[in-house]
């Protein structure tokens, strides 16, 4: 191998990366250009989700949109929407099954009891509604009669009157308890017990007895007896516990944030809410959120419209915001998405037509031919003399040399 050949190797592999790179840089910069677009299904339907993956195979073929860099949220943006509270709520109605079943039918009322308790502890974590304290008067009920029937007088009454904070409504059926059951049941609620201050350490809404009381960390005044607490935020996970008061009192419910997945998720949901009511506010304020999260300032949103059909609209960072929604009719993807796409430059201003004037020309002498230019036959007369001067001297070289030489030998 010839010495220069590995070195203009070298020079073409390094030419060839650095044009590489250049046109990677190139096409990374031609990319960060497009603007990022969302695709948000708020069908709740997986069978709706073909429209969704058509659009997004439109953003990969468009050359001024494309679809977002995060795209490990993509998963909580189409399919069912959130249930955060319901496998709770049913591990709750679970736990209470089994507490009545043990109460009532195995007369085992230390199960009855953890099972209760356990109930409990499942609805700790779900934001408080009236069917989550309904069904929390229900196991507090249930515990206090499992502590009755071990001959907990006091820790059943505190059952009971957390039963009744819960539910003022709640009753016991006299045809299946005994008299003395109901009687300690009523007592009770007719009991008025006094307060007490519970301060709650931890961040986020507080809800005691599942009614909001404000922000945490803070101080409320509560009844003596038992209670539970709970925090919910946008941005944490709901959680709590009990707390028994009887003097001032404090409970300490750690933070737990709620990933950035959760936060996405809790925001669909929010802004389906606010489209199937008509809340314009919430919705914008939901899409805000939404697209802090995602890191995008375009969206296009798949709506389900109260007759079964489905609606699409688009939504910018800018003015004008939301478009009028549309009824879905088959439109192709990119159509869908035109109005997302930036307007196009002006065009620029067509250049003058120049002013063209066509001037005749009047036919002159014809002109001669080069060979009978004066200068050029002068040039070649005088080249042809020079050539035959040339030509007599060079004939006669040997001539002059005998002349000299006979002169010479004659001396």
């Amino acid at each position: 191998m010839r010495p220069g050949v590995p070195a203009s190797v070298a020079i073409c592999a390094v030419y060839a990366f650095l044009v590489a790179l250049l046109a990677a840089r190139v096409a990374s910069a031609d990319d960060q250009a497009r603007r990022q677009v969302a695709v948000v299904d708020l069908s709740a339907e997986d069978a709706d989700k073909d429209l969704s993956d058509a659009l997004y195979r439109a953003l990969n073929l468009s050359d001024v949109l494309r679809v977002p860099d995060r795209r490990d949220f993509d998963q909580y943006l189409k399919g069912p929407l959130l249930d955060e509270d319901g496998g709770h709520i049913q591990a709750a109605r679970n736990h209470f099954a089994s507490a009545e079943n043990e109460l009532l039918n195995l007369y085992d009322s230390a199960a009855a009891v953890a099972e209760a308790a356990n109930g409990e502890s499942e609805l700790q974590s779900v934001t408080p509604t009236d069917e989550v304290r309904a069904l929390y008067a229900q196991l507090s009920l249930m515990r206090g009669l499992a502590l009755l029937d071990q001959h907990d007088a006091a820790g059943a009454t505190r059952a009971f009157e957390l039963s009744h904070r819960l539910d003022a409504t709640a009753q016991l059926d006299p045809a299946r308890y005994p008299p003395d059951i109901t009687s300690a049941f009523e007592r009770a609620k007719a009991d008025v017990p006094g307060m007490a201050p519970l301060s709650i350490q931890g961040t986020g809404h507080a809800w005691i007895d599942g009614r909001p009381r404000g922000d945490a960390p803070g101080t409320f005044d509560v009844e003596l007896g038992e209670h539970y607490v709970v925090l919910t935020g946008a941005d944490r996970e709901t959680t709590g516990g009990p707390v028994r008061v009887a003097g001032k009192s404090q409970i300490e419910i750690p933070d737990a944030p709620a990933s950035e997945a959760l936060q996405v998720e809790r925001t669909r949901l929010a802004l389906s809410r606010a489209i199937a009511s008509n809340d314009d506010a919430a919705r914008a304020g939901a899409m805000q959120q939404l697209a802090a999260l995602l890191g995008v300032g375009d969206a296009l949103l798949i709506a389900k419209r109260a007759d079964g059909k489905l609606q699409w609209e688009t939504w910018k960072n800018r003015a004008p915001g939301f478009s009028p929604p549309q009824l879905y009719t088959s439109q192709s993807p990119a159509t869908m998405l035109e109005g997302l796409e930036p307007p196009l430059p002006p065009r620029p201003p067509d250049p003058p037509i120049p002013d063209i004037s066509i001037t005749k020309v009047e036919p002159g002498a014809p002109e001669e031919a080069w060979y009978e230019k004066k200068w050029v036959q002068a040039c070649a007369a005088t080249g042809l003399a020079a050539i035959v001067i040339t030509a007599i001297l060079w004939a006669r070289r040997d001539v002059n040399v005998g002349i000299d030489h006979d002169i010479t030998s004659g001396m």
